[in-house]
């Protein structure tokens, strides 16, 4: 498909339909909120953008294509205390991806 002079998008007749595993574990006691899950996500979507040809770089190809599988365990905390009419949150997320 032609989207301008500069860019081009080519379809996959190869992709194969992504798949995941998630598991997620959360609990909250009174203005904190922790959670923590683990992530296995097989053949994902991705958008790849490369050169159309070696002749004429200048112009980019975009396709989807599969990533490789890879593996996410992550956590996060969440502190939202009340104070008046003011709800203000903090949050902090830690993740791991591991292919």
């Amino acid at each position: 498909m032609y989207i301008n002079r500069y860019i081009y998008e080519g379809g996959n007749p190869f992709l194969l339909p992504s798949l995941s595993h998630n598991i997620t574990l959360g609990t909250t006691y009174k203005w904190v909120y922790l959670s923590a899950g683990y992530q296995y996500i097989k053949d994902a979507i991705i958008s790849f953008s490369g050169a159309y040809s070696e002749d004429d770089p200048t112009i980019a190809l975009i396709n989807m294509i599969n990533a490789p599988d890879y593996d996410k365990i992550f956590a996060s905390l969440v502190l939202s205390p009340t104070m008046g009419l003011w709800s203000p949150q903090n949050k902090r997320i830690v993740c791991n991806k591991k292919t």
